[in-house]
């Protein structure tokens, strides 16, 4: 349940890493905004109330197409996924009650890592 008064939002500036073990966590959710269901009744936190962290991601392709005599070409491509490198972090866990210590935490990232292929094609 939402506790009334408290923004569950932490900001940027409060974002802080932890480390739990050997595990790093970075803190997103100020996990006071929110108590335990009372044994029976349904919460009031709307579905979309919370937001995870941004996620971007840029992929590129250049193909060139050489045309050789009778009819015959090569097809040269270059493809880049994730061209930036770019991490992307995971959305937090959130479990009210739980004795986590990863609650309303990122532990984790998403999405792959840079990935380029090369292709030559010869059409006859």
């Amino acid at each position: 349940m939402i506790v009334p008064g408290v923004d569950p939002n932490l900001p940027a500036d409060e974002r802080t890493w932890a480390v739990t073990g050997s595990q790093q966590s970075l803190a997103w959710y100020n996990l006071a905004a929110f108590a335990q269901n009372p044994a029976g009744v349904w919460g009031d936190t709307p579905k979309g109330y919370l937001f995870g962290p941004a996620f971007w991601n840029i992929d590129a392709s250049f193909s060139r197409n050489i045309n050789i005599s009778g009819g015959q070409r090569i097809e040269v491509r270059v493809e880049a996924f994730n061209i930036f490198n770019h991490s992307n972090w995971a959305n937090p866990t959130v479990q009210i009650g739980s004795t986590a210590l990863t609650n309303g935490r990122v532990t984790n990232t998403v999405g792959d890592p840079r990935i380029m292929q090369f292709a030559l094609k010869y059409g006859f």
